[in-house]
């Protein structure tokens, strides 16, 4: 059983050959720019599963090979491999889709061993060639010399390129029920015109990022108060007198679409449903009316990982574990730091997610900030796998909080914050604000200048540059 064919769109060509064991990629054709790539070495997929269905645990088994069932079904600009793997019990849909420059590919994985299996690692590239490849990393592309990118089409994707090989991978660390099939993220290869590689990503990201291609202002009221203290963004009045100078500045033609509240605003000893009683004493309802009065969408920030600023003095949790408890100093708790939430565990991932959606069903939110995130973890005490498997758990839970949200609120505005610097968020939110800059809003910048407030702009703008992957559209230079 052996055959080769080529799938082509206008910008694109790609050959696959095959045998018994499956298809290999044997090179492509760039139509943009004439030249075509030749693959060497090339490995279509490559499993890991664990020793036991639970965690991670020896022995873990490696495999590459695979059986092919039947023949391929064939399109013009597509492909779909039946491949199977008797010793494991798994069989495998193997997808190739062209569209446009683009090639697209991935897998479904149905257990049919009789067993539950924990697949690790799925390996969806794996090839050699002859040009430069830089840059890759986490939820980062891969770029083919000026050309072309590669990818795995998700924040938690592994892209790397180097000696010449370029391997994109991802981590499910996925439980599989026998008859039970899982789909894999999809790995992207995509030509450009030549010397317009990066370009040619940030027009991909533009285009399918949720992001509408208009002008969007918020105001958020961050810095009057002691940001560790008692109120640290407002208290009522203080914020109901913003909004009366909102409304002045109306009447002069300045306006703003969203009215936002940064951290401080959640009652810490609560579910997050809860405003700061100290600050709120009669809830948040006067000011939810007066930002709707003025035409303006509500918006609240969320600590994702950032105990301290979430719920640390709410018991349920914990989980059935003590209170830590926090230091005091001169009346207030010191909330910088010390207590880390994490998204992986089930407990707090309820909390916040029912915090949300209540705040967009009775509060009528409209923008939510996801900020304070630490998104790796390796304590098997919280129940789920660690390191690279708990990430991608984290990042698929983000997702899922957006979603949640929008299915109640289409018009939904999600700002990823810090801790989340892919360009592939912008597939799942609204804008992105880490850079890899250690920078914020009234940060000064590491370059020397006269004035502090030069300083913090050109801070601003060596953020804005350094994230050459992220679309300007997608940008967020301040959150705030």
């Amino acid at each position: 059983m052996k055959g080769e064919a080529m799938l082509a769109s206008e910008e694109l060509a790609w050959r696959l050959a095959w045998d018994e064991q499956g298809p290999r990629s044997t090179l492509f054709e760039d139509r943009r720019s004439g030249r075509t790539y030749r693959l060497d070495e090339a490995c279509e997929l490559g499993l890991l599963l664990s020793g036991a269905p639970d965690r991670v645990a020896e022995p873990l088994v490696h495999t590459t090979r695979f059986a092919l069932r039947g023949e391929p079904q064939l399109e013009p600009a597509g492909a779909l491999f039946v491949l199977h793997h008797a010793e494991l019990g798994l069989e495998i849909r193997l997808h190739y889709q062209l569209e446009g420059p683009t090639r697209r590919k991935w897998v479904e994985v149905e257990n049919q061993s009789g067993a539950e299996l924990l697949l690790l690692d799925v390996e969806l590239d794996d090839f050699a060639l002859e040009t430069e490849l830089s840059g890759g990393g986490r939820g980062e592309p891969v770029f083919l010399g000026a050309s072309a990118f590669a990818a795995v089409e998700h924040p938690s994707g592994l892209n790397q390129g180097e000696a010449g090989r370029i391997h994109l991978k991802h981590f499910p660390g996925q439980r599989l029920a026998t008859g039970a099939t899982w789909q894999s993220h999809t790995a992207l290869v995509s030509v450009a015109e030549p010397g317009q590689a990066r370009e040619h990503f940030v027009a991909y990201i533009q285009q399918r990022c949720r992001r509408q291609p208009r002008a969007l202002s918020v105001y958020t009221p961050f810095g009057i108060n002691n940001q560790w203290g008692a109120c640290p963004t407002l208290d009522d009045e203080q914020t109901l007198e913003v909004l009366n100078l909102l409304g002045q500045w109306q009447k002069k033609g300045v306006r703003f679409d969203y009215f936002t509240l940064d951290t401080g605003w959640s009652d810490p000893s609560s579910d997050l449903t809860r405003f700061r009683p100290v600050a709120y004493p009669n809830g948040p309802r006067a000011v939810i009316e007066k930002v709707a009065a003025l035409g303006m969408k509500f918006g609240l920030w969320f600590g994702t990982s950032w105990g301290t600023q979430s719920c640390w003095e709410y018991a349920p949790a914990y989980a059935g574990q003590p209170l830590p408890g926090l230091p005091y100093k001169e009346g207030y708790a010191q909330t910088l730091g010390g207590i880390t939430f994490g998204l992986g565990e089930d407990t707090y991932f309820q909390i916040l997610k029912i915090a949300i959606l209540h705040h967009i069903r009775e509060n009528q939110v409209r923008f939510i900030k996801l900020d304070g995130g630490m998104y790796h973890c390796d304590n098997p005490a919280h129940g789920h796998l660690p390191g690279p498997y708990a990430t991608e758990m984290m990042y698929e839970r983000l997702i899922e909080l957006a979603e949640s949200g929008r299915a109640l609120a289409p018009d939904l505005f999600v700002m990823w914050y810090w801790g989340l610097r892919s360009p592939f968020w912008a597939l799942h939110g609204d804008s992105i604000f880490e850079s890899g800059l250690h920078m914020e809003g009234s940060g000064t910048s590491a370059t020397p200048a006269l004035y502090y407030r030069d300083s913090v702009t050109l801070a601003q703008d060596q953020n804005a540059q350094h994230a050459r992957t992220i679309p300007p559209l997608v940008k967020d230079s301040l959150g705030v």
